[in-house]
């Protein structure tokens, strides 16, 4: 959701940018041409938000700094660093144990 959120704020934004590269430049003029570009945008910044939530975000949480009972850091596992998310395994009602994706890797 947020990063929907994200990506059409940005592609909404980008209209007056658009608008103004359209004076100089006569690609941009072309009417079937704003709809290309604006996916475009959205489709970029909704990657750079979904990497900002999965990669940058949890490394700045109090979580991560927080020492645990047993001495060291509780926070970041090596699925941040590897970038082994499995977003839909909350979703997989039928399997049995855990995702694939949470067991290829260990750091």
């Amino acid at each position: 959701m947020f990063n929907s959120i994200v990506g059409g704020f940005c592609a909404y934004k980008f209209g007056p940018v658009q608008r103004e590269a359209a004076l100089s430049y006569p690609i941009f003029r072309k009417p079937w041409m704003s709809i290309p570009i604006r996916l475009t945008v959205f489709a970029a910044t909704y990657y750079m938000s979904n990497q900002l939530s999965t990669r940058f975000f949890p490394k700045l949480s109090r979580k991560y700094w927080k020492h645990a009972p047993g001495g060291g850091f509780s926070g970041i596992k090596g699925e941040t660093y590897l970038n082994n998310h499995d977003m839909i395994s909350r979703f997989r009602f039928f399997e049995k144990g855990g995702a694939a994706a949470d067991e290829s890797q260990n750091v």
